[in-house]
């Protein structure tokens, strides 16, 4: 679990870059599975977290947009056709994923991975229902 002050930017592509969302969007917490969840001070920062991810992973070369999750209109959903790597207990998922997710509810901003497509889109639905408490 991040906290500020901690070293989880390191964890991030860009550790300068999402040390300075960090602070920007007031992420409180960060919580890591095979779904990371960013705690935010309220839903603008949430926002803010979610959209940059999104951003930045859709400029990824070799990195597609594939469709959303259907009711979640805040879902960004992404393939990495090429050169994904397995889900393995020691990667979680973060670094060679296959499909990603990004998306939001009230405070949190949170992104989900798997190897299938299906699954990635209903970590991320479950997901969101547990954080906004539906």
């Amino acid at each position: 679990m991040w906290q500020p002050g901690d070293a989880w930017p390191h964890y991030e592509e860009d550790p300068i870059k999402s040390a300075a969302l960090f602070r920007e969007a007031d992420v409180q917490v960060v919580v890591v599975r095979l779904t990371t969840v960013y705690q935010t001070g309220n839903g603008a920062g949430a926002a803010q977290v979610a959209e940059r991810f999104a951003t930045e992973t859709g400029a990824t070369p070799g990195i597609k947009p594939t469709a959303g999750v259907r009711g979640l209109p805040s879902a960004k959903c992404f393939i990495r056709p090429d050169g994904w790597k397995p889900i393995t207990p020691d990667s979680m998922g973060r670094d060679a994923w296959h499909f990603k997710c990004i998306a939001r509810a009230d405070r949190y901003a949170f992104i989900a991975y798997s190897d299938d497509e299906k699954d990635v889109k209903q970590q991320t639905a479950a997901q969101y229902r547990i954080l906004a408490g539906k």
